[in-house]
């Protein structure tokens, strides 16, 4: 339901242009590769490097929303692709020394916590509609309802 996609936010050009270019790649395969009936959310995690400021983290994140909305195209309101930001020093080496996560840190955790549960809220719904489908069909036939030993093959039909 979720897929991290985490790269690194230099403060040379040079160097970012080529992460950048990296980065759209494996978006694009992503997308192209992802089932269209299945909504999988990609969440792009910039590592800020320690000589990064905070303007140029932002000005990156701007730019690198804007590319992935364009390239979308103008039909689609929502994507499924979101950029986040974390400074490697501070979110992740807090972790280390048993210090709380920084606030950016606890918003990629609440996405993604989010994200797969609507996911998965979704799938246990689509589940049910397909059961009841089948066995109301049964019933119109006068036929018996599905026997209990094959009961998880129909489930695991209706998940696929």
């Amino acid at each position: 339901s979720v897929i991290l996609v985490v790269c690194t936010v230099t403060s040379t050009s040079q160097e970012q242009v080529e992460h950048d270019k990296y980065l759209f790649e494996t978006i694009e395969h992503l997308a192209y590769s992802l089932a269209n009936k299945r909504k999988c959310m990609i969440q792009v995690v910039g590592l800020l490097d320690d000589d990064v400021t905070d303007a140029q983290g932002i000005g990156w994140s701007e730019a690198i929303t804007q590319r992935v909305h364009d390239s979308d195209g103008p039909d689609q309101e929502d994507s499924s692709v979101e950029v986040r930001m974390l400074r490697s020093a501070e979110d992740l080496e807090a972790l280390d020394a048993g210090l709380p996560p920084g606030p950016n840190l606890k918003e990629l955790h609440d996405a993604v916590r989010t994200s797969s549960y609507l996911y998965y809220l979704s799938e246990a719904r689509r589940t049910k509609e397909k059961l009841a489908k089948i066995t109301d069909e049964k019933r119109r036939r006068g036929a018996d309802t599905t026997p209990d030993q094959i009961l998880p093959l129909v489930i695991r039909y209706c998940v696929k």
